[in-house]
């Protein structure tokens, strides 16, 4: 943490992540110094979220030495907790010299998941040897971190992954009422990287220069007039900002012209 303490947490590997995340929870019980960062994420289903800050920190093995540095973007939420896991009638049926270096002994049990390491790390920490364990498909993969757990047993996976991010888990809550069409698009950060998308397609098609090489660009307008708003007090008062700027600057006047 901030002041050099130990703190634990449980982590995910994910090896098609292009990036690594920490929860927003814990980075404050870190107290962990954040830049503004925007980034957008590409998630599920073609859904989009953003990112707003990353911080570095330093992952440590529960029982050994190895130790990493990676650069982390930090999310509300990362994926949902574990599913309780029921011990199989005849147990996990792991070796008696592995199981102290579990890197995570309390797998089956429910807990917050605080930090994903993404590709950049992710082949550096994986070592070769695995230990199926012939419990569904459990199977124990050996790491820098010790002995991962992988798989499921039987229909319950070990992992209940959830869409990434807290903005889109909430707009889940509201699919019953939505339509298809909209499946997807309607929170406001998806709606606000969608009308980026969107822009930026109007832009490719619409602006082109002139002889003398200034833009002539058409401006994008809403289809619903009646989503646009009471913009007009905003507008009078730019305007009038412009105008002033003008009069008091006559290059500047002239090329605005």
């Amino acid at each position: 943490d901030k002041n050099g303490g130990r703190r634990q947490c449980r982590a995910i590997l994910d090896s098609d992540s292009q990036i690594n995340f920490v929860s927003k929870r814990y980075a404050n019980l870190l107290q962990l110094t954040c830049k503004k960062s925007l980034l957008p994420i590409s998630c599920i289903e073609d859904n989009w979220l953003r990112a707003k800050s990353c911080s570095e920190l330093k992952v440590e093995s529960r029982t050994n030495e190895f130790s990493i540095k990676i650069s982390c973007y930090v999310l509300p939420n990362i994926v949902g907790e574990l599913a309780p896991c029921s011990e199989p009638a005849g147990g996990w049926r792991i070796q008696g010299a592995v199981s102290p270096f579990l890197a995570d002994p309390d797998f089956h049990r429910p807990q917050a998941i605080d930090l994903l390491i993404g590709g950049g790390s992710f082949f550096d920490v994986l070592e070769t040897k695995k230990i199926t364990l012939n419990t569904g498909s459990v199977t124990l993969h050996e790491s820098c971190f010790e002995w991962l757990v992988t798989g499921e047993l039987s229909n319950q996976h070990l992992l209940t992954p959830i869409s990434i991010g807290q903005t889109i888990e909430e707009d889940w809550k509201a699919l019953s009422s939505i339509e298809n069409g909209s499946y997807g698009r309607v929170s406001k950060a998806n709606k606000r990287c969608q009308e980026e998308q969107e822009t930026i397609q109007h832009f490719k098609q619409y602006t082109m220069r002139d002889e003398e090489g200034r833009f002539i660009v058409r401006l994008p307008t809403k289809q619903v007039i009646s989503e646009i708003g009471t913009t007009l007090p905003k507008v009078t008062a730019r305007f009038l900002n412009v105008e002033k700027r003008l009069q008091h600057d006559e290059h500047l006047k002239a090329e605005y012209i």
